[in-house]
């Protein structure tokens, strides 16, 4: 998981994200088909009934934390560098989204603030967005000269 979370931050932190790479580590971090992984993790290690030692348990509830928030961070990236035709994948990473965090917050308590020192971005509410990051920062048809 601390591997995923590095690939997000890298991807995240740079002026001009590679697209690619960035729309291929939110699927393989948020896709319902393909997040069983992190949430399995998360069912086996991080569930009330837990043999694991507590500072393990502890320091891997910190990590999925950051993880989450560092997917949140990438979906806002990704949703302002896609065209409209990308914009079907975008609605349904956002909604995995914010499904994964649901079952995480399930699991771990609410993730709304950083771990004090590091630059890590909040969650991202997506649900309080009047509309989606890619027509948000688009503009009218009728600016871009299309109407």
């Amino acid at each position: 998981m601390e591997r995923k979370v590095t690939a997000l931050r890298q991807v995240c932190s740079v002026t001009r994200p590679d697209k690619k790479k960035l729309q291929l580590l939110l699927q393989g971090a948020v896709m319902v088909t393909v997040n069983a992984g992190p949430l399995e993790y998360a069912n086996v290690f991080l569930r009330a009934t837990s043999a694991h030692p507590t500072k393990h348990v502890q320091r891997l509830k910190e990590i999925y934390k950051d993880f989450s928030r560092w997917c949140g961070q990438a979906l806002e990236i990704n949703g302002r560098l896609i065209l409209e035709d990308q914009l079907p994948l975008q609605q349904s990473m956002e909604r995995d989204y914010r499904e994964m965090c649901s079952k995480l917050e399930s699991m771990i308590g609410p993730f709304d603030q950083a771990p004090e020192g590091e630059a890590v971005p909040k969650t991202v509410d997506l649900a309080e967005k009047s509309a989606p990051p890619v027509l948000r920062n688009r503009g009218s048809a009728k600016a871009q000269g299309k109407a």
